[in-house]
């Protein structure tokens, strides 16, 4: 069976970061075997979508289709996941697309529809052939362009608002681009030291590849020619996990770090170092700025304050971030 090496990545991620029990690629059900469930929400389903996204988006999803059985028999999970504690815990149905040089289905809007065909049909098998009230609907791609990212967002909200009205917890959402690397790959490779598993063809990719790394005479070059070996992103966590930690950071500099004239001095950044996450706000809402996510999605808590970081540091960062952290230690120290 040919395996996209997205598929795999996505198996590593749903068995070793989501803790699914039970997962499978290229997942179908058997139409003509079990019993489908639920048939009139379904149909239900299929008729609001393509008029929620007909009226207000002017996306055609399902073109002339209009049978929510054909739609389902068409269908296949990249990806599905099952947590199974007493019964199932959590079940993820995804699908993944990893194109070299973006996401592209023709035109925007084609991508869009496609993807929130995708989306949709995605819950009705699961809402149909597992008759669960709460799931989780993923689209994962590593880069997507600006303008399809900017259209699909209100319509992943408007997917989210249409099933809460079904008295459904399906939560629809997006990991693509920076949240990719964040959310997925680099989580993966988190697990490979202790990972074994030749069906994982991903994993082992990363494994065989680290293997060459590790000799000793391309090492030596590498430090030679780069003092640098830690991304910059990577070491900015870091350094801030040790301050954090050995309780460093005072009321007035955090909120200093919020303040994007101070980010921009001290840092070089183009965003505030830190944001600030109020009472019933959402971590996802304030990342994102025009489009992009800008803040790391994991949140930091000091002094029972609620802090997302900026998450776009380059090499030229490096040297400012490091004046920075020695001038809080000494402050500390005096």
């Amino acid at each position: 069976m040919k395996v996209d090496i997205g598929e795999s990545i996505m198996l590593s991620w749903l068995r070793h970061e989501k803790n699914c029990q039970l997962v499978q690629l290229n997942w179908k059900p058997s139409i003509n075997s079990w019993e489908l469930g639920n048939e009139k929400a379904l149909e239900y389903i299929m008729k609001e979508t393509d008029r929620i996204f007909t009226e207000k988006y002017n996306l055609d999803l399902f073109k002339k289709n209009s049978s929510y059985l054909q739609l389902i028999q068409q269908g296949e999970l990249d990806a599905i996941g099952t947590e199974i504690k007493d019964g199932i815990e959590n079940i993820y149905g995804i699908d993944v697309a990893f194109h070299e040089n973006g996401l592209q289905y023709g035109s925007k809007e084609k991508t869009v529809a496609r993807v929130l065909k995708k989306l949709v049909r995605s819950a009705m098998i699961i809402y149909g052939f597992f008759n669960v009230s709460k799931a989780n609907i993923i689209f994962a791609s590593p880069k997507v362009h600006k303008a399809t990212y900017q259209l699909l967002i209100p319509c992943i909200e408007e997917l989210n608002d249409f099933f809460a009205t079904l008295n459904l917890s399906y939560e629809f959402s997006l990991i693509i681009n920076n949240d990719f690397e964040e959310e997925i790959f680099n989580k993966v490779l988190d697990h490979q030291s202790s990972i074994s598993d030749t069906s994982e063809l991903f994993m082992r990719s990363m494994q065989l590849y680290n293997l060459f790394g590790q000799n000793d005479e391309i090492s030596l070059e590498q430090n030679m020619n780069d003092g640098n070996e830690e991304k910059v992103g990577n070491f900015v966590r870091r350094k801030l996990d040790e301050l954090i930690m050995q309780g460093l950071l005072k009321d007035e500099e955090i909120d200093n770090l919020k303040d994007l004239k101070y980010s921009k001095d001290v840092f070089g950044i183009n965003y505030e170092f830190f944001r600030e996450i109020e009472n019933g706000e959402s971590v996802n809402d304030r990342r994102i700025i025009k489009g992009y996510s800008r803040y790391y999605s994991k949140p930091y808590y000091i002094k029972e304050r609620k802090l997302i970081l900026c998450n776009q540091w380059f090499d030229r960062n490096r040297d400012r971030f490091s004046a920075w952290i020695k001038r809080i230690e000494l402050l500390n120290n005096k």
